[in-house]
């Protein structure tokens, strides 16, 4: 292992150590159901694994909105337990979540961690007939890393290009909308801690393979459209706000569907990154989770219309 490697996984080990204190700290949501740590696919590596959170006592045959959550952790550290409580918020809100793990760097490199979503996807899309679905209602959220991935994996859904550029399968899974929470999509490695990041991330000579022309989000919007797209950032969010704006503009120049909601001080603070998933029952956080899925279920309720009409 590099120098550089170590340096960087010593790093997020300090930031998973801040995060297990918070989320040690934090009561998760009563009242739902967990179907938890399921094979998405044959590899059987512990990261291959999902959960499944929706209301308890619900009735048989109800249909929920779906939620797909990718927990970030810059790529390099991470499960969908650092994401749990967020999901069981959402849970708790009427909606069916699957929170999902993925192999980390750098055991693997991105494209492989992109590989292991859309295997997730796809494996969601043969089972939504198993749990209380409903399969015209599906939101994709990720962020940070987590919100690359997910906005990389909602390009490929629809653009057989960039699956074959990618390895992927094709999940063969309709996404409503897509919810970005400070997504880092922009890999091209530039000068800094960050660049030299992205250089472990994408892996050595990544240079000479397909995807390298398809590593920053504008590339991909070039050849795929994403789905309907709510953006969270904030003034505190130094990590990634500039890029989640720029991810905002991308969108909007290639004729794509996007809201970004920008978080100035409040209550004489400064909201740091990704706050509303960190920390779910902060009123903030309340409020941002709470209009990013109005903002779906109104794409939901637009595409049905629209459908009815043609």
């Amino acid at each position: 292992m590099s120098a550089v490697v170590k340096g960087i996984k010593l790093l997020w080990k300090a930031v998973e150590m801040s995060d297990n204190a918070r989320l040690a700290k934090q009561i998760p949501a009563s009242g739902v159901e967990q179907i938890t740590d399921i094979p998405y696919c044959e590899s059987r590596h512990p990261l291959n694994m999902l959960d499944v959170y929706f209301p308890e006592g619900i009735p048989s045959g109800a249909a929920l909105p779906v939620v797909i959550d990718i927990h970030g952790g810059g790529w390099y550290y991470g499960t969908k337990e650092l994401n749990k409580n967020y999901c069981l918020s959402i849970a708790k809100r009427g909606f069916t979540v699957f929170n999902i793990s993925y192999r980390l760097v750098p055991e693997v490199t991105m494209d492989e961690q992109l590989r292991d979503v859309m295997l997730a996807l796809k494996w969601i899309n043969e089972h939504l007939n198993d749990y209380p679905c409903d399969k015209n209602k599906i939101l994709l959220t990720g962020d940070s890393a987590g919100g690359q991935l997910a906005c990389f994996a909602a390009a490929l859904c629809g653009c057989e290009t960039l699956r074959a550029v990618y390895g992927s399968v094709d999940p063969e899974i309709k996404l409503t909308a897509l919810g970005l929470t400070s997504p880092a999509a922009y890999l091209s490695p530039e000068p800094g801690i960050m660049g030299i990041n992205a250089k472990t991330v994408l892996g050595k000579g990544y240079e000479k393979k397909a995807f390298s022309k398809f590593i920053d989000a504008d590339k991909l919007l070039e050849i795929a459209k994403l789905p309907p797209t709510f953006l969270v950032t904030s003034s505190g969010d130094f990590i990634a706000r500039s890029l989640t704006v720029r991810l905002y503009r991308d969108i909007e120049a290639h004729s794509g569907t996007a809201y970004i909601m920008d978080w100035r001080k409040s209550r004489g603070k400064n909201l740091p990154h990704v706050f509303s998933v960190t920390q779910p029952d902060e009123p903030e956080s309340i409020k941002t989770t709470d209009e990013m899925l109005a903002y779906f279920l109104r794409q939901a309720e637009k595409s049905n219309k629209e459908g009815a009409t043609i």
